[in-house]
């Protein structure tokens, strides 16, 4: 028996002797304690209760949510509630290796292991596991496992409470129905942004990339945000991002930043039956999808949105890093469409503008519901009853103001002119395949263009900004697209070949 388990057998028999006189030490919290770990074929599910406070219930699926979740509490203060990625982000060990650095001694330390938790954990986490009294550890263990550990900081190797197996690891403390009269978790500070040439990666609810290039200059630097696609994995469309921008970045001294955020590929649903060769076959996900991803700004299943999270990491950027009132902004497929719909309802934060390979766009139309068209009464029905409108659901004065500092914005639309037809029955008016709505797209802007200067809202020798480059040969490429954004967005840049 493990020396946490002697301790807590000895503290229930003994009457809790310090239960009454304040705060509880960490072997006592431990009795209140209950944790599930489930890999991938032990239930994929994280679950960490103290008393009457629920930490994680994590049941959903994707590389996203894969890793070890962690609490730690001293005393009865709440130190760390954090899932660390230890399947798809580099330098997750590292994170937990800090955190645990940092805890005092005394300190109670529950981990659960969560779908995946082994790809990218290293020695670094293995030493911080033996800190807390873990002797097996995941360094090493077969992929995919359930793991979890109950352990204090400055325990020795081995007295820690593990469990692996391929099936469900649960552990139940002799009070875990009671409560831990546990202080609120105190608001985090802000993570660190690093100004150190290189690939970095910080998490602010979701997972951000970024790089800062070589002979970084803040005087004269400047921020491009890249979109990965709703058909990536976040991480890994990030990642891609960073790599295909990087000696751009390097040559234009452009700070980098890549937003890892949700899709559709990493919900729930059934690869067998719904997804085939790439494709979907279940009218209602083909018909729903876009109201479940971050490309639409809103989301049926949360009141958080996309673009309010690229303006609080661009406000962290700017507290830290630099400060600039504007960024460019670049995206593919999903991504393109999610720029599309940032730079309609905030052109004031954006420079310069490229989309590749959108498969709709939400046209000036007020007479289309959004996200396809301006129309703003039905959004609860969309969109359901929890979420936040406010930038979104405007006046038409509003809407003559965003869209007149649209067309102000420098915007290249990407398209490959052998892009494939993508089924959208919500939006057929806008044309059949992703080249046709492109092109329709830029015909619907002019003709916004045109109503403004008619109106006298602008010049009549104001220019149409918006170019539309269709690309021979070329089919839903982000690599190709990416390319060609370099090409247009920052036209000193060398061609490569």
């Amino acid at each position: 028996m493990s020396r946490i388990l002697l301790i807590l057998a000895a503290v229930w028999l003994s009457g809790d002797p310090e239960r009454a006189s304040g705060d509880l030490s960490a072997e006592q919290l431990a009795e209140h304690v209950e944790v599930i770990s489930g890999g991938f074929t032990g239930g994929d599910r994280a679950y960490v209760r103290v008393g009457d406070h629920v930490f994680f219930d994590e049941r959903r699926r994707g590389p996203q949510l894969a890793g070890l979740y962690v609490v730690a509490i001293h005393g009865n203060k709440i130190l760390q509630q954090f899932h660390y990625n230890t399947y798809a982000v580099p330098g997750a060990s590292e994170g937990l290796a800090r955190d645990i650095d940092s805890f005092p001694d005394g300190t109670l330390v529950i981990v659960a292991a969560k779908d995946e938790a082994t790809r990218l954990f290293d020695r670094r986490g293995q030493e911080a596991l033996k800190q807390i009294g873990a002797q097996t550890g995941l360094l090493g263990q077969p992929p995919r496992g359930s793991y979890l550990c109950i352990g204090v900081k400055g325990m020795a190797p081995g007295e820690a409470r593990e469990q692996y197996g391929d099936k469900r690891q649960q552990f139940r403390g002799a009070r875990a129905a009671h409560a831990a009269n546990l202080a609120p978790l105190e608001e985090p500070a802000p993570p660190k942004i690093s100004s150190t040439s290189g690939a970095h990666v910080l998490h602010v609810g979701i997972d951000v990339f970024y790089y800062i290039p070589q002979n970084f200059d803040p005087m004269t630097a400047e921020y491009l945000v890249c979109i990965h696609g709703a058909g990536d994995w976040h991480h890994i469309g990030a990642e891609a991002n960073i790599k295909r921008f990087q000696s751009t970045a390097d040559n234009n001294n452009l700070v980098l930043i890549a937003p890892a955020f949700d899709c559709l590929l990493n919900w729930p649903f059934n690869r067998k039956k719904d997804y085939r060769n790439h494709k979907f076959t279940d009218p209602k996900i083909i018909k729903d999808w876009h109201y479940h991803d971050f490309i639409a700004l809103l989301n049926r299943h949360t009141d958080k949105r996309s673009d309010l999270k690229v303006l609080e990491v661009f406000r962290l950027f700017n507290d830290q890093l630099m400060k600039r009132d504007q960024f460019h902004l670049y995206g593919h497929s999903g991504g393109a469409q999610f720029v599309n719909r940032f730079v309609t309802f905030h052109p004031e934060l954006v420079g310069k503008v490229a989309l590749s390979a959108a498969g709709s766009f939400t046209f000036p139309q007020r007479s289309k519901d959004y996200p396809w068209g301006l129309r703003t009464r039905n959004l609860k029905k969309f969109f359901g009853e929890q979420i936040d409108t406010s930038g979104i659901r405007l006046s038409s004065s509003e809407l003559d103001e965003k869209l007149g500092r649209l067309l102000d914005r420098q915007l290249f639309i990407i398209v490959g002119e052998e892009d494939p037809t993508v089924v959208n029955t919500d939006c057929p008016w806008q044309g059949s395949n992703t080249l046709e709505r492109s092109r329709n797209y830029v015909e619907a802007m002019r003709d916004e263009h045109q109503r403004q200067v008619r109106r006298g809202m602008r010049p009549l020798d104001d220019p149409f900004r918006f170019e539309l480059h269709a690309l021979p040969g070329v089919g839903h490429d982000s690599a190709t697209g990416a390319s060609k954004a370099i090409e247009l967005l920052f036209p000193s840049e060398e061609k490569k070949p």
